[in-house]
């Protein structure tokens, strides 16, 4: 599987914007975890770490994030995320960096998984390894 960008269905009128994201539907799996990220200043970056099992979905809700992801035997792919109805699907075994572009970055993911430290790869020598005999 790849990285690819997923679009929200929204309502938007003269009260706001409504964004719906349903699993299995919107989100290509049913969350079961969902956090997000606040604080994060301009030139900060966060993530560093693949997962071996858990699909997610970054939002960028406020402000806007450059996301940097790179499956095993592949090259590195680079996403701006700077719409509220638009997310990233990120895949299991996809190592992932993003950067803050703006001030006031808020970071919503919608994770496949309960929080497990076992899921986590974050030694990228380790990741690089993946696929490779």
């Amino acid at each position: 599987m790849r990285c690819r960008l997923v679009n929200l269905k929204s309502v938007v009128d003269s009260r706001g914007s409504l964004f719906v994201a349903e699993g299995g539907i919107d989100i290509p799996f049913e969350p079961k975890r969902v956090f997000y990220i606040t604080g994060m200043e301009v030139g900060r970056n966060r993530g560093h770490h693949a997962h071996r099992a858990a699909h997610q979905v970054l939002f960028c809700l406020d402000g806007s994030l450059e996301v940097k992801t790179k499956q095993p035997q592949s090259t590195e792919e680079i996403w701006r995320l700077d719409d509220p109805s638009v997310g990233l699907y990120v895949p299991p075994l996809t190592w992932t960096v993003f950067d803050a572009i703006s001030g006031r970055s808020l970071c919503l993911v919608l994770a496949s998984t309960l929080y497990d430290p076992d899921d986590y790869i974050r030694n990228i020598h380790d990741f690089d390894g993946l696929g490779t005999s």
